[in-house]
């Protein structure tokens, strides 16, 4: 079995709810399609529910009425919704006063289903829980790194291999996004450690990314 089927196969075995913020990206809804075809994960769409299945019909994408689709508008825990989108997305750069401008754009005014109230608070729930690394992304360790090191998107990566199962797919993430400071790069002083106010081993961390990704 090669390592592609591997995944799928773990996938389907520990199947998971994975929330994607740009619904109507095409890349999206894609990497959506082709989730929902192999049964990989519960996957939940934000955006207009009209505009999304109108796209996927066009680009010939026959799953994505398997998604749960959301359109996040009015709603009590708006605030919540913009600071998790913000955190999806802040590798990207997204700020959380950019997340609730997206978050305002949606042009439909109408209040959550019971149903997809449920949804939104269970991909909350289990996005953060699924998180293997405790950080904020705050940047305080890199401050005083002499390596220069790429700590948080580091820590995000391996978060993100937590949350998606998906290796190999980190590990090319890894080869740009951290190509100007390994995890190898890290030479044990301990200031970046001392600065977290998480008090994350980040060296044990780095270590494994390194074991893991290089």
């Amino acid at each position: 079995m090669d390592i592609i089927n591997q995944l799928i196969k773990a996938a389907k075995q520990d199947l998971q709810r994975i929330v994607l913020p740009e619904g109507t990206e095409r890349r999206t809804l894609r990497a959506a399609n082709r989730a929902l075809s192999e049964s990989m994960a519960n996957i939940i769409l934000l955006g207009n529910r009209d505009e999304i299945l109108s796209l996927a019909k066009d680009m010939g994408l026959n799953n994505i009425e398997k998604a749960t689709i959301i359109d996040p508008l009015n709603n009590p825990k708006a605030e919540e919704y913009a600071q998790l989108l913000a955190e999806i997305r802040k590798k990207k750069g997204m700020t959380i006063e950019q997340a609730r401008e997206n978050l305002a754009s949606y042009a439909a005014n109408k209040p959550f289903t019971a149903a997809e109230q449920e949804a939104l608070d269970a991909t909350i729930a289990n996005l953060r829980a699924m998180a293997s690394v405790p950080c904020t992304a705050c940047g305080y360790c890199v401050e005083g790194c002499p390596s220069h090191v790429k700590i948080p998107q580091i820590m995000e990566l391996l978060n993100l291999e937590e949350m998606t199962k998906d290796h190999d797919f980190v590990k090319d993430l890894y080869s740009w996004q951290a190509a100007e400071g390994r995890a190898s790069e890290c030479i044990k002083c301990g200031a970046c450690e001392d600065m977290c106010p998480q008090g994350i081993g980040i060296i044990e961390q780095l270590e494994r990314a390194a074991e893991q990704y290089e």
